[in-house]
């Protein structure tokens, strides 16, 4: 009985960490999805906008310094509306029962804008999806 409580709360804590947030779907087709978190993207009015996506890979994915396969990645994204770029600020990596494999930070304090955002946001790439969607969910400044 012990142990059947145990899993309950186990099972619980997990559950509550896959679902904190409000995600919505970009895709989510065989087997392998992604999500943004759009609970807070109604504060974004200025140029910057910060988002976590979660995504799912249908075939799990290897890294050289992660010994186990990832089967999805939680990514937190600085996109900069204006400039078209973005900077990867988190990622955490977990395995098949989403246990935190590996997490890196790449958080930067940096004014210079090609540091800043490290990479442009190219047609039809994931990032680009993500924007779109965020920009469903954000203030239009021109009124």
């Amino acid at each position: 009985m012990k142990y059947i409580y145990m899993l309950l709360i186990l099972i619980t804590l997990i559950s509550a960490q896959n679902n904190s947030g409000r995600w919505e779907a970009i895709y989510d087709a065989g087997g392998q999805s992604l999500y943004i978190d759009v609970e807070d993207l109604s504060k974004f009015t200025g140029e910057d906008v910060y988002v976590w996506s979660r995504q799912k890979y249908s075939i799990p994915i290897v890294i050289e310094t992660i010994e186990e396969k990832i089967h999805y990645a939680l990514t937190y994204y600085l996109i900069n509306k204006r400039l078209q770029r973005y900077s990867m600020l988190e990622v955490i990596y977990y395995d098949k029962e989403f246990n935190v494999l590996k997490s890196f930070s790449y958080n930067r304090n940096s004014k210079n804008e090609g540091y800043q955002y490290n990479y442009p946001i190219i047609k039809g790439s994931d990032v680009e999806l993500i924007l779109k969607k965020c920009m469903e969910y954000i203030p239009n400044d021109k009124k």
